[in-house]
């Protein structure tokens, strides 16, 4: 992926959706609204954001014009990334009247270099929060702990994060595994069991789908 400027109207938006790449957002003008497993969030002018690839996320309307700056970054970047702070993203801000921090949006490598400047600054803010989701308890016991019914849960939920919580659960335990895989260490039976899939078949035939890739071929992908 080169670097491209994106360009929307106040009403694009784009369903839940993956990258196969790692990629550097920066807002140039109006609003990038997006949720994922962290909840739903607006991006304001200035405003980075750096996501792994195969993070599932969605697009809702801004309501106003939009211009992004879509920047990519390099595998062995993006991989020490993951193994370092796992498979999740980070924000930050860039100051677009500064000529330093200008000048990082130009070159081959702008992506990087953001990247760099963001870990500088700041650590990487937690997917979300652990609300108990990610472990094995029923939508019905997890509406029970909260107080509520099983229909006001998946509602409230999808209001928040975008996403049911079956949905939730499913892209989280994708993307533990993913992260296991990065880190090596472990055989793929023990990630299957340790991030809840039935066995490493269903894991293998998870990634297939999300990735396009085994579970072994992404590994070997990664190895850099």
């Amino acid at each position: 992926m080169d670097v491209s400027l994106v360009i929307n109207d106040e009403k694009a938006a784009l369903p839940v959706h993956r990258h196969e790449d790692a990629r550097i957002i920066v807002v140039l003008e109006g609003e990038v609204c997006e949720h994922d497993l962290s909840g739903k969030h607006v991006y304001r002018k200035g405003d980075v954001l750096f996501r792994p690839p195969y993070c599932a996320h969605g697009n809702a309307p801004s309501g106003v014009p939009t211009s992004f700056l879509r920047l990519p970054v390099s595998r062995q970047n993006w991989v020490g990334y993951v193994r370092k702070y796992g498979w999740r993203g980070i924000r930050g801000e860039l100051d677009l009247r500064g000529r330093d921090q200008r000048a990082m949006l130009r070159g081959k490598h702008a992506g990087d270099r953001i990247l760099f400047s963001m870990l500088e600054n700041k650590s990487p803010a937690h997917i979300c929060e652990e609300i108990g989701i990610s472990g094995g308890s029923s939508l019905r016991a997890l509406a029970i702990q909260n107080g509520l019914k099983p229909y006001q849960l998946t509602r409230r939920f999808q209001k928040r994060f975008g996403l049911t919580p079956t949905a939730w659960r499913c892209e989280w335990r994708l993307r533990r595994a993913l992260e296991l895989i990065i880190q090596g260490g472990s055989g793929l039976a023990e990630i299957a069991s340790d991030c809840g899939y039935s066995d490493q078949s269903h894991l293998s035939r998870d990634m297939k789908q999300c990735t396009g890739m085994t579970p072994m071929a992404f590994r070997r992908s990664t190895q850099v």
